[in-house]
């Protein structure tokens, strides 16, 4: 996707966004670490900048479905968060798992610790 203009961008979006987030898979031993994250007292918030505005396609309700058949505890689920940091910062977030190293960087610079999730 890197490289594409918008309306490829949107395109893509707008014919597999809902089958992308349908089929996505838990990462290997992921239940296991947050279950035991929650397990320990720690409080679990997915904050995510998931796609809110595709046809036909129920972001927040397939994502709690996923939640749920993936046995993922958490207490809030935040969708479509655009700014983390503005939102980390507001709701005292001290520890963030993240899949974007721009994100990671921000958050770092600002005292926010963060880890960086590859997949």
């Amino acid at each position: 996707m890197y490289g594409w203009d918008d309306a490829t961008e949107f395109a893509f979006f707008d014919k597999y966004y809902k089958n992308i987030l349908e089929e996505c898979e838990m990462l290997p031993k992921a239940n296991e670490i947050i279950n035991q994250l929650k397990k320990e007292g720690n409080s679990i918030h997915f904050i995510t900048a998931r796609l809110t505005n595709i046809d036909n396609c129920d972001t927040e309700g397939i994502t709690i479905k996923s939640l749920k058949s993936f046995n993922i505890p958490y207490d809030s689920l935040d969708i479509s968060v655009k700014y983390k940091l503005t939102f980390c910062k507001e709701n005292n977030i001290d520890l963030l798992i993240e899949d974007s190293y721009e994100t990671c960087k921000e958050l770092n610079d600002f005292g926010i610790k963060t880890l960086l999730m590859t997949t």
